[in-house]
Order: structure tokens, then sequence, then C-alpha cells
């Protein structure tokens, strides 16, 4: 297969007119490996850019950085540029600024060649030990300039916390072990040795005029996990949360400048009845208010947070159960949603005032007294979006076409300047988006990098607080011609196994003598109620 096939686009939807903006997927990569595509940002006309270390089509050679735009409505590519070089990439975050300026921060390893200016790693050709490179390209994908931040020798810098861009610069924390790092091939610190069971960080902030460092600061040891959230404060100054498992569970807010050392500002304890590895796994600051996506491994007991109790509600299917919660300053509890799957952990992120949880679950899910149910009763990903009081502000669901092996990861979710929910997921089987198969790969270590996009009349799994979905009975089953359902309802459709709408009737009543022999589901609805179920065609 030939490089120019590298990327597949991919016309996933069709009827598209932009007065009746449909959704669309588009392939947007192949090649070996998950780590390619992991994030995306927005133009100043507000169309989604994508940058992420190439590879070759069905080989897995690494091979550079690309630069990609897309169409906000067509999600058609409108601009290719890429860098060669010889790098495994993994990206965690892209950025727009005012000016159109986008800015990319990533791990390399080995080199990247930016024209004349080629960034070369400290460690040449050492996958183990990557560097992290910033680097700053205009609208157009023009590279601008480009800095790495590492170390040379010993054990390598551990992992990105997180990152933020803000006005006076990009701010990002990582953990190490033991290490001299580097910024721009300059000497900055050596770092201690954390010491067993203990957790180091370090910050450092960039300006992003010329990338040079304007701040590196070592921040503690703590015994326990990495944190579950950075925050750069509005007001000044940042803030760092951290589950203590040294005695009891309790998750700890501390604040701290970049000159001033890290005091405590609030904690919750954390305590679980009957519970079963109750965490908080991420948490973020909005307008003043904390948000903390907690997940107990299975639905039973309760959990208690700070005196208030959280129950689980139990589930004859043994689901994990993930809770997403509203804390105010104090980090008192103040309100919380539950949502039950069977699948990975659940992600958060914080987009346009908008907190959207992507969560991968099979057949079914639960949130509240709502239910979700797989198009095709196959794997799905359902990325919810909560307002700031938790209530549902709106959903998309992507699928698979059969659930046998393989990856299939909602990698980074938002929302663009005008309210579309957009996505991205790695993938090796092929998956479904509005009713439209998306090809897999066309080898098994071969992985798609997909961004999709909803549009504004895209149905999804849950569609109403107050609706939920009902399981309805038909007969015959298996059926020849007509098919009926038991409930009286206004409005019946029917698809086919790979997500296709094969027939649409406003009556509890359909022909299907026109359908090929197979499997196929429903969907209806009687204004009020929602209900599924399934029948053979014979």
């Amino acid at each position: 297969m030939k490089k120019s096939y590298l990327f597949i686009i991919a016309v996933c939807l069709l009827g598209f007119n932009k007065a009746n903006a449909q959704g669309w997927a588009k392939t947007i990569h192949a090649g070996a490996g998950t780590n390619v595509y992991q994030n995306f940002t927005f133009d100043k006309d507000n169309n989604p850019v994508v940058i992420g270390g190439a590879e070759d089509y069905g080989g897995g050679t690494p091979n550079g950085l690309v630069f990609m735009k897309y169409d906000k409505q067509a999600g058609t590519r409108s601009l290719l540029k890429k860098y060669n070089g010889n790098t495994n990439s993994e990206s965690y975050k892209v950025h727009t600024d005012a000016q159109g300026n986008i800015y990319y921060f990533g791990t390399f390893t080995d080199y990247i060649a930016f024209g004349a200016d080629t960034l070369f790693t400290y460690s040449k050709v050492n996958w183990n030990s990557p560097n992290y490179i910033i680097a700053k390209f205009d609208s157009e994908g023009n590279h601008l300039w480009s800095k790495k931040f590492g170390q040379k020798f010993g054990t390598e810098l551990k992992q990105v916390l997180d990152a933020h861009f803000t006005a006076d610069g990009f701010h990002a924390m990582i953990g190490y072990s033991s290490d001299s790092v580097f910024y721009d091939n300059a000497f900055v610190e050596k770092l201690p040795y954390a010491g067993t069971n203990m957790a180091n960080f370090c910050l450092f902030r960039v300006d992003l005029t010329d990338g040079s460092l304007k701040t590196f600061k070592k921040v503690g040891g703590y015994y326990g996990a990495y944190p579950q959230m950075f925050v750069v404060n509005p007001n000044g100054g940042y803030e760092m949360g951290v589950m203590d498992i040294a005695m009891t569970k309790k998750f700890v807010v501390y604040s701290f400048t970049e000159t001033n050392a890290a005091v405590v500002k609030c904690s919750t304890n954390i305590s679980e009845v009957n519970g079963d590895g109750n965490d908080i796994e991420q948490v973020v600051l909005h307008n003043g208010n904390y948000y903390a996506l907690a997940v107990n491994l299975t639905a039973r007991g309760y959990s208690v947070y700070n005196g208030d109790s959280v129950k689980v509600l139990p589930s004859p299917y043994n689901l994990r159960t993930g809770m997403l919660m509203k804390f105010d300053s104090a980090f008192n509890l103040k309100a919380h949603v539950r949502f039950h799957w069977r699948d990975v952990y659940p992600k958060l992120f914080l987009s346009k005032g908008k907190l959207v949880v992507p969560a991968r679950f099979s057949n079914t899910m639960y949130i509240e007294n709502d239910s979700v149910v797989c198009l095709n009763n196959q794997q799905a990903w359902e990325l919810m979006a909560f307002n700031e009081n938790l209530a549902i502000a709106d959903t998309l669901q992507l699928n698979t076409a059969n659930s046998s092996g393989g990856s299939f990861d909602v990698e980074c979710a938002g929302y663009d300047n005008e309210g579309n929910l957009y996505g991205q997921a790695v993938h090796n089987k092929n998956i479904i988006y509005n009713g439209t198969v998306v090809q897999a790969a066309l080898k098994s270590w071969d992985h798609l990098t997909v961004l999709f996009r909803k549009g504004n009349n895209i149905g999804s799994g849950l569609n109403s607080r107050s609706a939920p979905i009902l399981q309805a009975g038909v007969y015959p089953n298996p059926v020849s011609d007509v098919i009926n359902l038991d409930v009286e309802v206004n409005e019946v459709s029917i698809f086919n196994i790979t997500g296709k709408l094969m027939l649409k009737v406003a009556s509890k009543q359909a022909d299907v003598s026109g359908l090929p022999q197979g499997l196929y589901f429903i969907q209806a609805a009687d204004g009020v109620n929602r209900y599924h179920s399934r029948f053979i065609k014979n």
C-alpha cells in the first residue's frame, strides 16, 4: 500500500446540506498504534484542527508530525501539512489563540524536521524515554517555533498530569522519579528521587510568544497516587487535587503559586459501605465549583463524601457505576448524577461550560432512571454532556458493527464555538455513526482515528431525562411480511445490523416483506415514551 493512502478521507454520511446540517464521521489516520491523534482544537473560523504523529499506512513506521484542518460542516479535509522525522508521538493538548495560531504539546522520539529546523530528542531512538515538545504553528500549519523539555540521562519524566493554555503562557504539571531536567538544551534543575510510594511533581510555564521557559517549580512529595486535578486559578496561582490513601481515602485540594509552597485549601473524606474500589478519578474547576468524576467497580452499597451519602443504584447486571458530582469551593457536595456501564473507565472533559463524559458500554447504559440502548446491541460509546447543574444537555453515540475483540476508544470530546459536539475515536474494527459504517483498517494491527461531529438533527441514545427507553414486544417473530408492536406508538424506525435505517412508518405496524433476511432492530416512540426491540426477518 502506498504512503499516499496514509490518510483515508471517506465520506461516511450522505445527504448533507448546509441548511439542514447533518453530522459526519471522517477517517483521518490509518496506521499501527493508538497514541497518534488524541486531541483536536478549532481554528479562528471554527474549523476543527488535528495535529499528531504520522505513520506509514499498514507498516507502523513512524515518520513525522501532521497538521490537518477540516471543513466544519462537510467534514472534508481542507488543509494537510506534514513534517517528516522519525518519531512516535503522543498528543496531550492542542490550543488556538485569538490570532488563530495553533499550539501543540506532546511527546516525540528521535527527531522531527520542521524544514531547516530539526528538533532532536536528548536520547536518540529511546522509545521508552521520549521528550516533550511544545510547538507553535500559524493558522495554515506553518511552523513558527518548537522547544523540547525532558532529560538526557537517567529515568524518564513519568507523565503529564494536565496542561493549560492561558493569557500568560502554557502551564504543565508532570510527575517524575529523579533526573536532570533540560529545556531547549539548557540545564534547568536536578530533581531528587521521589522515594518509595511517593509522588513528586514539577510545574513549568512557557511564554507563548517565543517559547521561552518562564517558570520551573518542584511541587512537593505526596504519598499515594498522582493528582486527579491540576488547574490554573482564574484569580492567580494553581490548585492541585490529590487522593491521599496513606490512612483513609481523602481528597485534598492544595493551592500554591510559582513562588509559594503548596498549602491545604480544603479536603473531603471518602468512605464506602459495601463498595468496591471507589475513587475520584478526575476533577475540574468551573465557575468556582469543583466537578469530580468518581468510579465504583461494582454497583452495590454506597459511598460517603464529606458526610453526604451517595447511594449506588442496585443492578442485577453487575454493572460498574460512575458518578459525576458537583462540589462548592469548600468541597461540600451539592449535586450528583449516576450512570451504570460495563466496560472501560469513563473520562471527563470541560468544554464551553459543559461537562462531557464519554463512557463505553455494551447493550445498555443506565443514567439515573433513564436507559441508553446501543444501536445494534454491540459495543458503543455514549458521550454525555451535562450542564452546570448536572442536567443532561446533549448526547452522542458511536457504535461498533460487531463486538469481536480489538480496540475502540474515544480519546477526546468537546464543543466548537457554535455549540456543535465533536468526538475523536481510535478503533481497529468497523464502527457505526448515525447509521453509516466507518470501515476499520485493512490489517488487524492497524488503527484508524476518526473525527466525528454531531449535527443539528441527529438523535442519540438519550433524548430526554423524562423519557426512558422501554422494551416493546413484537409479533410474529420471526416474521415474513407484517410485524406488529404490542404497544401503541406513532413512529417506528427499523435498522439493520449495521445500523442503517431501512424503514420508517407512523404506526405500530410495518410491512417488512421487502426487507432481506436477517436480524433487525426497532426504535419506536409514542410522544412520551421510547421503545426498542428486535426481530428476525425470514
